[in-house]
């Protein structure tokens, strides 16, 4: 099940979506169609009544219409009581189930699919409500009743994939692929390494942390049964791959059904290499606490914070707190210059002035090296009449100069 919201442009007309949604002009097949919170539930009644609301709101230039489409895998198919269930719960998900809408289920392609066509003038208040970060929300639903229904799950968790793993970067959250790595690949490797290795063995190695082997395309995947996350087998080891693992095991085969001695894979569970991460955090917290106490104390006390107190502890030492710094090049360079300014705190005056001599000293020479180069690879620069040699030698490259059309 995927649910897509399609862009329209500002102040189009309702009229033409919604002729579009009941194939006014003949062309295509509507198996059902109904309105939702208008007075009648002929179509032609329902859209002249949501214009009329839609006019009733002169201030707004945004668009008015929210037009999504939910598709259905091939050969997945819903009733009419189903498909009215998912659009009011799909309504309930965006906070508008108040809205006026129209609804159509076509049939004219591979995959059933239903459009909907929502009103975002509210009725009674008329004031736009446009649903906010719907992306994660539809997402979310999809799953839900993918579930509910019996499907298979969508095409959208490759993205929900690619999330998982910038959560794991940014949030220090562990994902599905760090799971499999941690828990099933020194397994698996140990039961290759025998002499006779069979799929039922890796089956029920999978098993036990309630995950399945499985083919999908051409190749092998890891399946999280809970949350129906995959991951390629090829990806974990290039030695798990369909046609290396064949070679060893023979032709691939389904294993047999394994109680779950684990609770497997969960969510938002933190990443091993981010307990460090995770550590300095909740001490950050536990100082935050202090504050109060910490003020009565010292009343000139500077609060600072996370960036700041990862500094501090980086500078007192804490090797954790200077790998998180080094990953981060804002910080980083605030980093560099506080280490600067510590250092130089412990310089006298004469030897402040010798450094800053040096480093004015340095900056010169890099200019002048850099204004060279870029004179060397000038079109239109001089020859050069510094180079080694006689007076003889430099007047004869000046004559040259003056012949090619050059003034000294």
């Amino acid at each position: 099940m995927i649910a897509k919201r399609i862009e329209r442009k500002a102040n189009s007309s309702f009229k033409k979506l919604a002729d579009y949604i009941v194939r006014e002009n003949g062309v295509g097949d509507v198996l059902m169609k109904w309105a939702t919170n208008t007075v009648s539930e002929d179509h032609y009644w329902a859209v002249a009544e949501i214009d009329l609301v839609q006019g009733q709101n002169h201030r707004s230039k945004a668009d008015k219409t929210y037009h999504l489409i939910i598709s259905l895998a091939p050969g997945e198919k819903l009733s009419e009581s189903e498909f009215k269930l998912l659009e009011s719960n799909l309504c309930k998900t965006l906070g508008l189930e108040d809205h006026q809408r129209l609804a159509a289920v076509h049939s004219d392609s591979a995959c059933m699919h239903m459009h909907l066509a929502i009103n975002l003038v509210h009725p009674d208040r008329k004031t736009i409500q446009t649903p906010w970060h719907e992306y994660p929300k539809l997402q979310a639903f999809c799953r839900d009743h993918e579930k509910h229904f019996g499907f298979a799950p969508g095409i959208s968790m490759e993205k929900e994939k690619k999330r998982e793993i910038k959560s794991e970067i940014y949030r220090g959250v562990q994902g599905f692929e760090s799971f499999v790595r941690d828990t099933l690949k020194l397994d698996i490797q140990r039961e290759l390494k025998l002499e006779k290795p069979s799929w039922d063995a890796i089956q029920k190695i999978c098993g036990y942390h309630n995950v399945e082997i499985k083919k999908q395309g051409a190749g092998l995947v890891f399946s999280d049964k809970k949350s129906a996350l995959t991951v390629k087998c090829s990806t974990i080891d290039r030695h798990f791959s369909l046609k290396s693992l064949e070679s060893r095991l023979g032709e691939f085969c389904h294993g047999p059904q394994m109680p779950n001695f684990n609770s497997g894979y969960k969510a938002n569970q933190p990443a091993k290499n981010m307990v460090p991460k995770k550590m300095l955090y909740d001490s950050y917290l536990k100082y935050r606490k202090n504050l109060n106490e910490l003020r009565r104390q010292k009343p000139d006390l500077k609060i600072n914070g996370w960036h700041a107190f990862l500094l501090d502890e980086a500078h007192a030492g804490n090797r954790h707190a200077t790998n998180l710094i080094k990953n981060h090049s804002e910080i980083y360079s605030r980093y560099q210059k506080k280490k600067e300014e510590i250092l130089l705190s412990n310089f006298t005056e004469g030897q402040k002035k010798m450094l800053l001599n040096v480093q004015e000293k340095h900056k010169s020479e890099e200019i002048k090296k850099t204004l060279a180069s870029e004179h060397s690879r000038s079109p239109y620069a001089r020859p050069s009449i510094h180079g080694s040699g006689s007076e003889m030698d430099k007047r004869e490259e000046i004559e040259r100069g003056r012949d090619r059309g050059f003034s000294f």
